[in-house]
This record gives C-alpha cells, sequence and structure tokens, in this order.
C-alpha cells in the first residue's frame, strides 16, 4: 500500500483495475433430423471457499509477481485546512521488489519519475543512476494483501458478469492503509483508524483484478487535531508472469 519516507512532502505524506455464445445446427435437406455435436458443460461458478481459498493462496506467496497500477489521494486536514496529496504507481512486483514509474504530488504540478523498490531500500533514476533515497522506511511490502492471515480476514459478497468473465467481489475486513506507528516519527501522537473499506474483484481462480481502498485516521499533529483520509484505487494483471528486477548498481 503505501510507504512514508522521510523527510516528507506536504506534512510526511508520501505514499505511497471479461462472450459466452451459444449455438444450435439443424439440417433442413432430410427428414431425419440430424444429431448437433454435445455441447462441452459450462462449469459452475466456483464456490465462495473455494474463490476465497484460491486468492488466499495466491496473494499470499512471498514471491508473487504481478502488475499493479495505483492512483489515488491523500486529504489532510489540520486546523480547519485540508490539503489534498496525489499518490500513484505503476509497477511490476516480486515479492517484495518493485520496478517502475511513480508520482508525486508537488503542489503546482506532479512529479513523476521511475523507482526501484528492492531489500527494503528505495531508488530513484538519476538520468541513468539509481539514486538512493535517504531514510527511506516502507510502511507495507509492495504486496498489498501481504497482511492476510486467513479466510476469517474475508467476506464473500456475491458474483456477476463482466465482459463475459465471472468475477466474484470481496470485501477486505483488516486495515491495509500501512504502519501506522511509523506516522509517531513524523511529530503525530494519539493515531487511530476512524474506518476503513476495502473491496475487491478476483475470478474463478483467485486471481484479483482490483482494489478499492477507503480509510481515515485521526489523532494530534505536532499538538494540534489532525486527520487523514486515503482513497485508493488499485488494477492488478499478469497474475504470475516473469518479472525482471533491475540491479540498483
Amino acid at each position: 500500500m503505501m510507504a512514508f519516507m522521510r523527510p516528507g512532502i506536504r506534512s510526511g505524506w508520501l505514499a505511497l483495475a471479461l462472450a459466452m455464445a451459444l449455438a444450435g445446427c439443424q439440417s433442413a435437406a432430410s427428414p431425419t433430423p440430424s444429431v448437433a455435436p454435445e455441447a462441452t458443460p459450462t462449469p459452475p461458478p466456483a464456490t465462495a471457499e473455494e474463490v476465497i481459498t484460491a486468492f488466499l493462496a495466491l496473494t499470499t506467496d512471498p514471491a508473487l509477481t504481478m502488475h499493479v497500477v495505483a492512483d489515488g489521494k491523500v486529504t489532510v486536514s489540520l486546523s480547519g485546512t485540508s490539503d489534498d496529496l496525489r499518490i500513484a504507481f505503476d509497477m511490476d512486483i516480486r515479492g517484495e521488489d518493485g520496478h517502475g514509474s511513480a508520482v508525486v504530488d508537488t503542489g503546482p504540478s506532479d512529479l513523476t519519475f521511475d523507482m526501484l523498490l528492492i531489500a527494503n531500500r528505495a531508488y530513484v533514476d538519476d538520468n541513468g543512476t539509481w539514486t538512493e533515497v535517504p531514510d527511506y522506511r516502507p510502511s507495507t511490502p509492495l504486496n498489498p494483501f501481504h497482511g492476510l492471515s486467513g479466510p476469517a480476514d474475508l467476506t464473500y459478497r456475491g458474483m456477476d458478469v463482466r465482459e463475459g468473465q465471472r468475477v466474484h467481489h470481496l470485501s477486505v475486513l483488516p486495515w491495509l492503509g500501512g504502519d501506522l506507528t511509523l506516522l509517531t516519527e513524523q511529530g503525530w501522537t494519539g493515531v487511530k483508524i476512524d474506518y476503513a473499506l476495502t473491496t475487491l474483484m478476483v475470478t474463478d481462480q483467485g486471481e484479483p483484478i482490483s482494489m478499492d481502498f477507503s480509510g481515515g485516521v485521526s489523532g494530534r499533529y505536532q499538538g494540534v487535531a489532525a486527520s487523514a483520509a486515503f482513497q485508493v484505487k488499485y488494477d492488478f494483471t499478469k497474475i504470475g508472469e516473469p518479472v525482471e528486477i533491475p540491479s540498483p548498481s
């Protein structure tokens, strides 16, 4: 999910989306009706338990590979004033490592840069050279589902068909917004989770398609009442496909 880095930008908040066809054939050339070939039976929808089991088997694999696109914002409110910070990235990930582009809101404009995350260190591409980001502190692994411990962490919400493919809807119960204890290093105290809503779509095989995360926290920042609201949309593709992570050297 999000990752916090120090020194921060704008109060330290830098973080960190498929046609069934039936056909019949009948011959009119002969009074004897022809026999149509036996159709291949359509497999029944996967059960809730099967979907959740397959999803967890995939996403809790520490070596999971996939392509993740995330786009959203954090709204920080302090002393009656609110400030929005855009958070976005487009990355291939392999386990705890990732490579791709990130977007940081710098106020008047967005800054896009190439980023490499490897061995809990972050690097940005500086004219062809990977330059390490000082004091980088990841709040969660790049795989946003890493913290899920079992079926009790998920609720099955139903199934429908989209673009010819069955999709299943799940809710994630635990907080996926990052390790809040890291905020204490940025001057926050008494931080608590006010609300969290995480919903996702997966295939019959449990492969994640997209996820919507929203959540809010509040506390005090440098002695003043403060809050932060997160809204992030994730799209997942290329589940299990090979991923090449460059070396920072």
